[in-house]
């Protein structure tokens, strides 16, 4: 795949854009800011038919090449992030991080080894945002602020059309159908819950996965796992400054990993912001079975 060009039109009015989101008050974890800030991007119609070309986003992820300058600053940058969320998926808002309650969070190397993938340099296994909690979101973003200078710590999406094309369709079906658990890690207590590991959402297929907190063993989950993490099935995005990646939760991502020790100065370590979205309605009911 490759990434998506910002239309000259769009460019153009780029400062604009962040000028106005510059002056949007308010909390951006709160629905009320965010739908302001989808109105007035809404209002500039180099935004509005950007978004109308990009709409839906459906299994594929949506790369988008540079152009936005969400680096310029730290105020507009997650504001902007947010209003693309946002306006991508009309009737969404983009739900707080359970840990910090922010809208926007960031995704950089603290400390080679730290336990959480968002702050090591090590890679991620795929998993489902949010997967401890009792809704996952919808979709996530990803945009680049600073890549690793030494490479490696792309993202990567799984193809799921493909691995369902070649999974065993008595598979797919245990993976639908049948009635598993998962705990949640030591930090959140490991309680247990229930889960339901493939199910069709607005006829979209969606994998609720993240194996090593899934507590049932056997043959089908087995033959999953070695799907998800056949290379033949992951789509890898090595994100440059400025590039976006917007993708549908129900495909689980993960990183590969950095080459080269992350830099002792902060403001030289790869960095991300990043931010979920789901329907402001009728998206709960859908996780009531785990």
């Amino acid at each position: 795949m490759e990434p998506r060009a910002i239309p000259e039109s769009l460019r153009a009015v780029v400062p604009d854009l962040h000028r106005r989101l510059s002056g949007t008050e308010g909390d951006l974890a709160e629905a009320a800011t965010q739908q302001r800030i989808a109105a007035s991007l809404l209002e500039v119609p180099a935004w509005r038919d950007f978004v109308t070309a990009l709409r839906p986003v459906g299994l594929r992820p949506l790369w988008l090449g540079p152009g936005l300058d969400l680096a310029r600053s730290s105020v507009s940058g997650p504001r902007l992030l947010v209003g693309l969320a946002a306006t991508l998926f009309p009737g969404a808002v983009v739900p707080p991080y359970q840990v910090g309650g922010a809208a926007v969070t960031e995704v950089t190397p603290r400390g080679g080894s730290a336990p959480s993938h968002s702050q090591n340099d090590l890679a991620a296994p795929p998993h489902t945002a949010g997967f401890f909690e009792p809704v996952p979101p919808m979709a996530g973003l990803f945009a680049c602020v600073r890549p690793h200078a030494g490479g490696g710590a792309e993202t990567t999406v799984i193809d799921l059309e493909r691995l369902l094309r070649v999974a065993d369709p008595q598979h797919v079906r245990l993976w639908e159908e049948g009635r598993y658990r998962y705990h949640t890690s030591s930090r959140l207590g490991r309680t247990v819950h229930p889960l339901r590991v493939l199910r069709y959402v607005s006829g979209l297929p969606f994998l609720r996965y993240r194996r090593r907190y899934t507590m049932d063993a056997g043959g089908s989950l087995d033959a999953l796992e070695r799907l998800v993490n056949d290379p033949e099935n992951a789509l890898v995005f090595p994100l440059a400054r400025d590039e976006i990646l917007v993708h549908w939760n129900g495909t689980p991502h993960g990183r590969r990993a950095q080459v080269g020790p992350t830099p002792s100065d902060p403001g030289e370590r790869r960095l991300l912001l990043r931010c979920r979205v789901q329907p402001a309605t009728g998206w709960a009911e859908l996780f009531l079975e785990g």
